[in-house]
């Protein structure tokens, strides 16, 4: 057997002092006696206090029975010598000293050494980081982001928008789908307007010029749409200057939809 000298983090190492600046707790275990050293953040954060013994079982005793199945694969895969993966995961744990609900991101390296002339992992060292708040308005957003679409869709509208310097077109499946292109088709600006009625483009480019004049940033007009099975559709055009970004380039933001 390969001896190692264990060298135990401190909470006044450098390192930890680091960690505990940034918000993030440090942890060691060692597989061999399975005693879990928890830096004081660390322990804080997992709500456990700060003179108990830990160990594996206290770790998968925190886990959210829903995440433990995914957290135990990652960890499966991060102890085996064929893989040693070293990414992150992300899974919610409940304090033992509050009961409280809170989502948390680990990761770690394990160190491996010859153990009965075999390679195995002998230390697991890492970080821990409570990210319930950023998880929460990620998970916030996404949710935000699904009720808009489901609006939209619910409404037949599809969201546009165009660099005015460039004159580059952001397209999206339904903005596609009710100009009658493909799916996954990336039309120009042009490719849009050639499905303008005559004049209407003209008109248009008119509205928005004296829009700009006039101070206004919204538009609001019905454009004629004559399609190449010779169709006539009228659509309703809402557009609004969105803010300069740090490119420093004007973009207009809007919806669009078929009020035949």
């Amino acid at each position: 057997m390969q001896n190692e000298e264990r060298s135990e983090p401190r909470d006044s190492d450098p390192y930890q002092l680091a960690c505990l600046a940034a918000g993030v707790g440090v942890w060691d275990w060692d597989l061999r006696s399975d005693e879990i050293y928890f830096s004081s953040l660390a322990r804080e954060i997992q709500g456990l206090s700060q003179d108990e013994p830990a160990t594996f079982a206290t770790v998968r005793s925190l886990t959210h029975p829903d995440d433990a199945a995914d957290m135990l694969a990652a960890l499966e895969h991060a102890l085996d010598p064929e893989n040693r993966l070293q990414e992150s995961y992300v899974y919610r744990i409940t304090r033992p000293d509050t009961g409280e609900l809170r989502w948390v991101r680990a990761h770690g390296v394990a160190r491996f050494a010859e153990v009965e002339g075999k390679i195995q992992a002998v230390h697991y060292s890492g970080s821990i980081e409570d990210i319930t708040e950023r998880e929460e308005m990620r998970r916030a957003l996404t949710e935000s982001e699904a009720r808009l679409r489901i609006a939209l869709d619910a409404a037949q509208m599809a969201v546009w928008e165009i660099d005015l310097e460039s004159d580059i077109v952001t397209s999206s499946v339904e903005l596609n789908r009710l100009y009658g292109f493909p799916d996954d088709a990336k039309p120009a600006a042009d490719d849009f307007r050639a499905r303008y009625a005559p004049g209407e483009g003209e008109r248009l480019a008119k509205a928005g010029a004296e829009a700009r004049a006039s101070g206004e940033n919204k538009l609001q007009t019905q454009v004629r749409h004559l399609f190449p099975d010779g169709s006539e559709r009228v659509f309703l055009l809402r557009a609004a200057l969105a803010p300069v970004d740090h490119t420093g380039r004007e973009r207009a933001i809007g919806v669009v939809f078929d009020i035949t």
